[in-house]
């Protein structure tokens, strides 16, 4: 299953370094760092999340064969 990982530098309660051990431990998976973001979403990390999600989303539609 194509997993998109994100990791968000500046969260106190999930570290970046999980977020790096799961993506090295699901085949296949991507990671993704969110600088600036924590475990809330800032504004102004939401140009960038949005972009990773959707780059991914389009990956996955474009494996699938769904486009």
């Amino acid at each position: 299953m194509p997993t998109l990982v994100i990791a968000t530098p500046e969260d106190p309660t999930c570290p970046a370094s999980n977020s790096r051990h799961l993506a090295e431990n699901i085949p296949g998976s991507t990671l993704v760092t969110i600088e600036g973001m924590g475990h809330a979403i800032p504004r102004a990390v939401v140009p960038r999340l949005g972009a990773a999600l959707l780059s991914h989303f389009e990956a996955v539609e474009g494996r699938a064969g769904l486009r």
